[in-house]
């Protein structure tokens, strides 16, 4: 999904900069970017570091598969749920299943089709 979205998200800064400069284009660098007011920011600036100090070096390319991994099980589960809807509000209506039951757990996480909602 994000590679659709953001297709040179993989790509590092030097090698952007230097595809730029290769078409003749001046690379426009973002100043929130630079802002520490921005939590992602302070995560570049201060906790990858400390992590990469701590454990090794690597650690944002392993988070960043991690991400992408999530990603693709979020939107394969996403997809089971919407073909499984009608089925699940079959056997359980909402009202009384154990999302009900759970006060609403797992909601407000952005998936209309959520399967803690539809009652598993």
């Amino acid at each position: 999904m994000a590679a659709s979205r953001r297709p040179l998200l993989a790509l590092g800064r030097a090698t952007l900069r230097d595809a730029c400069r290769a078409q003749g284009l001046d690379p426009w660098d973002d100043p929130h970017n630079c802002d520490p007011s921005y939590a992602r920011v302070r995560v570049r600036q201060h906790a990858l570091p400390a992590l990469e100090e701590a454990l090794g070096p690597g650690i944002a390319g392993a988070l960043a598969r991690s991400a992408a991994q999530l990603s693709a099980d979020c939107d394969a589960l996403d997809a089971i749920a919407r073909t499984e809807e009608w089925r699940i509000q079959l056997a359980v209506p909402p009202e009384s299943g154990p999302a009900a039951q759970a006060g609403g757990h797992g909601r407000g996480r952005g998936h209309d089709h959520d399967p803690v909602r539809c009652g598993y």
